[in-house]
């Protein structure tokens, strides 16, 4: 983020990626469904008290693959 800090009910309003639970044995697109539904926004979410802000340097990578790369990493 940019240093300042964020208002608690802001933080609050956040999901922490520490509740999101993802079922290995499924099928990636299913993974990827239920990943989005639990953290509702994916570019914006918390990790405890820390706001996380998601974004995607100029690369070859696509979003579809930095997402794929992610939800397979959990």
């Amino acid at each position: 983020m940019s240093g300042k800090k964020m208002p608690k009910a802001q933080l609050d309003e956040l999901v922490d990626l520490k509740s999101v639970v993802i079922d290995r044995s499924l099928p990636i697109e299913q993974r990827v469904h239920s990943y989005i539904e639990q953290i509702k926004n994916p570019y914006f979410f918390k990790v405890g008290s820390t706001p996380v802000r998601v974004s995607y340097s100029n690369s070859d990578m696509t979003v579809q693959n930095a997402f794929h790369n992610l939800v397979s990493s959990v």
